[in-house]
């Protein structure tokens, strides 16, 4: 029997601010399981390191923040 405290812990990731329950489950299998303490146990395999570059000069994953201007519907589907 585990103590009242930890409670919270195994409660469904939708109790969570800001994780609606479309987004819980694509989080569910990601970690394989449903609850707090399955995302906590969830270890990051990969670190994005970001800042901001005047100019590209190697290979690498990038974010590029773009303002669309102006929109042609297409004529056919």
């Amino acid at each position: 029997m585990r103590p009242e405290i930890l409670y919270p812990l195994f409660a469904h990731l939708t109790s969570l601010n800001g994780i609606a329950q479309k987004y819980s489950t694509y989080i569910e299998r990601l970690i394989h399981g449903d609850d707090i303490v399955s995302l906590l146990w969830h270890l990051p395999r990969d670190i994005l390191y970001r800042q901001k570059i005047n100019q590209i000069t190697q290979a690498g994953i990038f974010t590029i923040k773009v303002n669309i201007a102006d929109y042609e519907k297409p004529q056919h589907r």
